[in-house]
């Protein structure tokens, strides 16, 4: 049987995610690019970096936030290719 912590593990990692913690914004925006370039990455992949408001705050909180905003500007993008009419 599953503990909470499990089942909670389990729910999140439906929602695959990098974080750079860390970085310029230039070296962020290189690494942006390396990875979309990578023939593994899809754009179900979320990419986020910390910001001084996240850093406090907890990475389950962060996971769900990231999902929302990526299901968000996923589907706007979507409108206006003319995919989502």
């Amino acid at each position: 049987m599953e503990t909470n912590v499990e089942q909670k593990f389990a729910e999140l990692s439906r929602h695959k995610a990098i974080l750079f913690h860390g970085f310029t914004r230039e070296e962020i925006n290189a690494l942006i690019d390396a990875v979309k370039q990578s023939p593994a990455f899809n754009t179900a992949v979320m990419l986020a970096a910390s910001t001084p408001n996240s850093i406090n705050r907890s990475l389950e909180d962060l996971i769900m936030d990231w999902a929302e905003d990526h299901a968000y500007f996923r589907k706007k993008q979507a409108e206006q290719s003319g995919e989502g009419k």
